[in-house]
């Protein structure tokens, strides 16, 4: 896949480089009007160096932006205004499905948190645990898809916004259960199961059982 765009006032088409960049299968590299050099080895150069030299690269790039902000204001809304950035940023999140991920299960600690002060703090690598604990599945009816962080306790009905009070579950779950008592809820749906509701029981009264005794059956 190409990366570099055609601007025709910058850039043509010439003769195959000596490292066959062959352009969108014309025959023909991108060359720059300026120097005839080809971008992709320009390109090519330019990676290799920085990775060689990131301080260094970095560095100039810092002074450049330093020395230039309303030219790289205007770079970067011409850059958004084309179109190149959504394209790009699509492609990357494509590519990269495993930092979506993770930014997702970020968001979603900063969301619950913003909501409620009762919170005694958990990171994302706690709730990856816990998500572990059930297999990466709805704690409910077992879905591995579209997984949310649920508050076993809803946080409306003083639930804590702890650890322990949390569990994965799917978005159907999740919103169909709402701040309805846990086990009346469950024991509606076509898939309850007593031995996984015992199962979630095992894991949450780990730490406070008192707690969660007071608030399923009360």
């Amino acid at each position: 896949m190409n990366i570099i765009s055609f601007d025709n006032e910058k850039c043509h088409l010439g003769k195959l480089c000596v490292h066959n960049h062959d352009w969108e299968d014309t025959g023909q590299s991108l060359r720059s009007i300026a120097s005839e050099a080809c971008l992709e080895c320009q390109g090519a150069a330019s990676r290799k160096y920085r990775a060689n030299n990131s301080d260094k690269a970095q560095e100039s790039v810092d002074k450049y932006r330093k020395a230039n902000p309303e030219k790289i204001a205007k770079q970067k809304e011409a850059y958004r205004a084309s179109g190149k950035f959504a394209q790009n940023t699509k492609r990357w999140r494509e590519e990269h499905p495993e930092h979506l991920q993770a930014h997702a299960e970020r968001e979603r600690l900063r969301r619950f948190k913003k909501r409620t002060s009762n919170q005694e703090g958990y990171t994302v690598e706690q709730v990856r645990a816990r998500f572990s604990e059930f297999n990466n599945c709805c704690a409910y009816c077992k879905s591995k898809e579209n997984l949310t962080i649920d508050h076993f306790i809803a946080i409306k009905n003083d639930g804590s916004d702890r650890l322990e009070n949390l569990v994965p579950a799917c978005f159907s779950c999740n919103s169909s259960k709402s701040s309805s008592n846990a086990l009346e809820w469950y024991q509606k749906k076509n898939f309850y199961s007593q031995e996984q509701w015992n199962f979630i029981l095992s894991v949450l009264m780990k730490d406070d059982k008192n707690e969660f005794f007071k608030w399923i059956f009360m």
